[in-house]
């Protein structure tokens, strides 16, 4: 413990009547969501309790705008009165080994779920990085029952974004991994995006019920019957008891930050990127490759074709 090896110099430098030991002060370091507040562009990683200080700024962000009101009253280069009025896009990222961990932000994801101001501000990914568990049955049936579904969801998808268009379909849940023509599993999930009180969904045509066990979760899904299982009640509403929630999708595999976070940057040319990162020196390492290369991508763009210059910037929590 550093103060009280500072203290035992001090008594013993007293004891000896000698000088007293030279203190160096470094920094100050704030923490990194501290200027965040300040971005209009923004990606959040947290990985396990990372994410902590990023559901602190997710809660900010939320009752700020509850605050200051409707927000689609300013423009697209967001322009407003409010403490976020920079605020244009902000994605977060929340990796972790057990689904489970994600209830711990339910209040919070519900509310971006059903509050029609932050629809297309605030975006949220989560992503499940365990492995199936080795010799355990009900983990490995869940896992193949969601690799065949995923397989028809996929399909499905992808007509649908070939009819619809990515514009229509841009909303929560979008799996931007399937965007990006990525093969991960997805779990859509009611759970996390009704608000307690709301959790049956209860729709005009005959429900199915499915109810899945991952360990330690049991998550409820209920879909309409004349809809393809998971995916296009998803993307599109589900309504319950006059209003319409979004269903929430949970990823099953690491996030291809190379490509999605070009593809974010992409959407908003002339806005620098500001990716902030609470994770372990290979997640921060990763994402610094990542805002390098975006960096080279960008500038090759600004010189060939003129668009306007963007940055990528890396804003990391410091321990030690």
């Amino acid at each position: 413990d550093w103060t009280r090896e500072l203290a035992r110099c001090c008594l013993e430098t007293k004891e000896k009547n000698s000088p007293l030991p030279m203190v160096a002060l470094d920094g100050p370091y704030m923490a990194p969501t501290q200027s965040a507040l300040t971005k209009k562009v923004l990606v959040a990683v947290g990985a396990g309790v990372g994410i902590t200080p990023f559901l602190s700024l997710m809660s900010t962000i939320i009752a700020q705008l509850d605050e200051d009101g409707d927000l689609s009253t300013m423009d697209n280069l967001g322009q407003g009165h409010g403490k976020f009025a920079r605020l244009i896009e902000v994605h977060f990222y929340w990796m972790t080994r057990n689904a489970d961990e994600f209830l711990f932000a339910k209040k919070l994801i519900s509310r971006i779920m059903t509050h029609r101001n932050l629809l297309d501000r605030v975006f949220v990914h989560l992503h499940v990085t365990g492995k199936a568990p080795e010799k355990h049955a009900s983990g490995h049936v869940f896992r193949e029952a969601l690799k065949r579904q995923s397989e028809v969801d996929r399909v499905v998808f992808k007509e649908l974004l070939k009819e619809r268009g990515l514009q229509k379909m841009a909303g929560p849940s979008l799996p931007m991994c399937w965007v990006n023509g990525g093969r991960e599993d997805i779990m859509w999930t009611t759970t996390l995006a009704l608000p307690s009180n709301k959790l049956r969904v209860e729709t005009a045509t005959s429900v199915k019920e499915r109810t899945v066990c991952h360990h330690t979760e049991e998550v409820s899904v209920e879909l309409s019957a004349e809809c393809a299982p998971g995916i296009d009640a998803s993307l599109g509403m589900v309504p319950s008891d006059g209003d319409d929630f979004y269903m929430v999708p949970i990823i099953f595999g690491r996030p291809d930050f190379a490509t999605e976070i070009r593809s974010i940057g992409k959407a908003r040319p002339g806005y620098n990127v500001h990716l902030y990162a609470c994770a372990n020196d290979t997640v921060v390492q990763g994402l610094q490759d990542v805002a390098d290369v975006c960096n080279q991508h960008a500038e090759a763009d600004t010189q060939a074709n003129g668009t306007a210059p963007q940055k990528y910037i890396l804003h990391y929590e410091r321990f030690g």
